[in-house]
């Protein structure tokens, strides 16, 4: 990824092809990284990065101003021109194998970025650029990770939750378009998810803030979510519900029919949800294409 200095410098000065991909999506980026990012400074000089512009985290366009270190230059270049409503990204792909019309085939940057390291993958083993996109337009979700379930004449969207970057990517996503919110926040604090949850605190869920309609919160650290909710400024009513079940159905009933209910669930809580949602018919109980 040309993008993440963190990684880029792997590709530097090796005998073997190395290929780079990246973004140039100006309109989507912000002048500086989060308050969270793991790569702020040079690693040839130490002095801060500069970012023309800062996608997520540290991910971006940066530069060093002390010592000239950059960002490579990509070889596969997605150049981003619109967004759908869902926050899938549309664009004009630039390879050493052509070019191509792009649509990413789920929601967020990341997620596009996921297709590119793809992409970039497929052309090193020689495949034809027309079949990778042709294989992009086909792909779904894997089981919790934006994938959509109808239940009652809604619409469920589970969309994992681990670490504070990811947080911040499923919510820049969801409040693209500008509607109220019904959520679902499930945390948990099992050995899977983390049982140190003070990830909460870096997480930017100030973004839900005045863009929610409602929220119930759940699992094994549900209080301390709704704490972390308020400190946000999240304001109305959130719903504490020990139980799951309990939770979901509140949830769900919260939820105007032909709308979407969120699902925001750590590891664990997602696999609880999942399966509490099988059970109601609504889904297949493991994921099977």
């Amino acid at each position: 990824n040309a993008d993440d200095p963190a990684v880029a410098d792997l590709g530097q000065n090796l005998a073997a092809r190395v290929l780079y991909y990246g973004l140039d999506a100006p309109t989507l980026g912000r002048p500086a990284p989060d308050h969270v990012a793991d790569a702020r400074y040079c690693r040839r000089c130490g002095a801060p990065y500069a970012y023309a512009p800062a996608y997520y985290g540290h991910i971006g366009l940066y530069r060093c101003l002390s010592c000239g270190h950059a960002r490579p230059q990509p070889d596969i270049l997605l150049t981003v021109t619109g967004t759908e409503e869902d926050g899938r990204l549309q664009g004009r792909l630039r390879t050493p194998a052509g070019e191509g019309d792009f649509l990413s085939p789920l929601p967020g940057l990341y997620n596009a970025y996921n297709a590119l390291a793809a992409i970039a993958a497929a052309l090193a083993l020689g495949l034809d650029l027309k079949a990778c996109l042709d294989s992009l337009s086909h792909f779904r979700a894997a089981f919790g990770r934006l994938e959509r379930i109808p239940a009652d004449k809604r619409e469920i969207l589970l969309a994992l939750i681990k670490n504070p970057v990811g947080v911040g990517q499923v919510l820049q996503m969801l409040t693209l378009a500008g509607r109220p919110l019904s959520c679902l926040i499930l945390i948990n604090d099992r050995i899977a998810d983390g049982t140190d949850v003070s990830w909460l605190w870096d997480a930017d869920f100030e973004a839900l803030a005045g863009r929610t309609a409602s929220i119930v919160v759940s699992g094994t650290r549900a209080r301390d979510m709704a704490v972390r909710l308020k400190y946000a400024g999240v304001t109305g009513d959130i719903r504490v519900e020990e139980d799951l079940e309990q939770a979901l159905e509140t949830a769900l009933s919260r939820t105007p029919p032909g709308a979407t209910l969120h699902v925001l669930p750590t590891y664990t809580a997602m696999l609880e949800v999942r399966a509490l949602l099988a059970r109601r018919g609504y889904t297949t109980p493991f994921w099977e294409d």
